[in-house]
């Protein structure tokens, strides 16, 4: 639940959700990189130009400087130690086969088998080495690489709150409850009373179902439906006061498209 959520998307605010947040907005590292974030052109950056960052975008962000501290630091050990792979021809960098007899990768699983590079050791124990921060907090592994001492943030929003957090869970600790800074949300009254409202959904039983006529009858506008939510439309729509016409979703009027699930109504 790291994306940013559509504030004026309200019907958000009509159920219950909880989820988890592994990107801690509130620390100082984590608002920098944002705010740099936020001002690159996303016509050159893709997915940039937003306020924040998905939890799949952070993640591949901190595995690549994973990858680069690990790099780092074989390299000022032994600065040249991949030197016998690379050579420059006209100024460019290119890959050359070592002359020194050392194996070099075999990746064709055609073959049914893989050669390992003959650093794959030593890149695999500097990677369970690398402490840094990141946009997910702290990162570091144990000695089987799998990572540890992370948190998650636990998040809810309901009808009346703004999304807060509730809780956080660590592998170390688990679940730890914490005050939740609940946020009420302000309530939109504000509707036209002599503006039909199109209310578009999917045909399905029992949600909304075709009427079937009588002999001889024509049926038109809502009277060509039946079940629960057409009767909720019209509960609704007597209740304030307003008009409104139920359309199936490919019939038209606004039905194509919207709703993607059954059972759900939507209001324009």
């Amino acid at each position: 639940m790291d994306d940013r959520w559509e504030s004026e998307v309200i019907e958000y605010g009509a159920i219950n959700i909880t989820g988890f947040r592994i990107v801690d907005t509130s620390k100082k590292y984590v608002k920098e990189f944002l705010d740099s974030w936020k001002r690159l052109d996303p016509a050159t950056s893709q997915g940039a130009g937003k306020e924040l960052i998905s939890a799949q975008a952070a993640l591949m962000y901190d595995a690549v400087f994973v990858l680069v501290e690990a790099f780092s630091k074989i390299v000022r050990k032994k600065p040249d130690q991949f030197r016998a792979y690379t050579s420059r021809s006209r100024g460019q960098q290119a890959f050359s086969l070592p002359a020194n007899g050392t194996r070099i990768m075999d990746c064709n699983m055609s073959k049914g088998w893989v050669t390992p590079w003959e650093h794959g050791d030593k890149i695999s124990r500097y990677l369970r080495k690398v402490e840094i921060s990141g946009l997910t907090g702290d990162i570091r592994f144990n000695e089987d690489g799998k990572r540890q001492n992370y948190t998650l943030h636990v998040v809810e929003m309901t009808v009346n709150s703004a999304m807060v957090k509730v809780a956080e869970w660590s592998d170390e600790a688990g679940l730890t409850p914490v005050m939740a800074k609940y946020t009420r949300l302000k309530t939109d009254m504000n509707y036209e009373r002599n503006k039909t409202y199109i209310v578009t959904t999917i045909i399905e039983e029992p949600y909304i179902m075709l009427r079937q006529p009588e002999p001889g009858e024509t049926l038109e506008g809502n009277d060509r439906f039946e079940g629960y939510c057409k009767d909720l439309a019209d509960l609704v729509a007597k209740k304030l006061g307003i008009n409104c016409e139920c359309v199936g979703r490919g019939m038209g009027r606004g039905g194509a498209g919207l709703p993607e699930r059954s059972g759900t109504l939507k209001v324009h």
